[in-house]
């Protein structure tokens, strides 16, 4: 017995209606997924932007300051090795004896300013007694650029309002302070020398560099 199939032109209709549904419901499916990922991506990206943003501005600051950090570290040791020239040259002259001249230490410290004296080539450098009261912060601690002989300079005469004619007033403080040590059981001492320079950057931020050295009498 045969079945003969007859198609229904209705549920034809149905079954495309249906079809049509499912594929929509898909597409739909689809642009909320594409949706989802572009807000994640677009999150990733401005997290990414901000730290480069942050990363360049760390890096232009950083090039600021570390120049500024080589030129003090450069003028503290210029502190301690112009102490140490100091105390050779005493060694050198026979007509001193005092090994530590012009360095006088006591154990509570004392703190000078180094001066450069060129027109006296024997004895280029000098160090001048601030006082008590003298702090890093003070006008005679300041440096300056000499333009003409290209150097770094400092003076304790010189009025940081009208410094001589090709001397520009820099960023930096020089303080030197000597302790005398005593080293027991006998009454020889060594010589502390602390050498501190300190700045402002542009941003107002204080910056310090402390360098110390110990000098002995090592020819007794």
């Amino acid at each position: 017995m045969e079945h003969t199939t007859h198609n229904n032109p209705h549920n034809t209709r149905h079954i495309t209606h249906n079809k049509l549904l499912r594929v929509t419901c898909y597409v739909l499916r689809d642009k909320g997924f594409s949706l989802l990922e572009t807000l994640v991506a677009i999150a990733v990206i401005t997290v990414g932007l901000v730290g480069v943003i942050g990363l360049i501005a760390y890096t232009i600051s950083i090039s600021r300051v570390s120049p500024n950090k080589v030129i003090a570290a450069n003028l503290a040791q210029e502190g301690i090795e112009a102490v140490r020239n100091i105390r050779d040259s005493n060694w050198l002259d026979p007509a001193n004896p005092d090994w530590d001249d012009e360095m006088d230490g006591t154990p509570a410290g004392k703190k000078y300013v180094l001066e450069f004296e060129s027109n006296n080539p024997q004895d280029e450098y000098v160090l001048r007694f601030g006082g008590g009261g003298i702090t890093i912060d003070s006008d005679e601690c300041n440096i300056y650029y000499n333009n003409n002989d290209k150097v770094y300079i400092q003076d304790d005469n010189v009025d940081p309002n009208s410094p001589p004619v090709g001397w520009n007033d820099t960023l930096f403080n020089r303080l030197i302070e000597i302790k005398r040590v005593q080293m027991p059981p006998g009454p020889n001492y060594y010589l502390k020398v602390v050498s501190q320079v300190s700045w402002t950057d542009r941003s107002e931020t204080p910056h310090t560099i402390i360098l110390e050295d110990h000098l002995y009498d090592w020819k007794q």
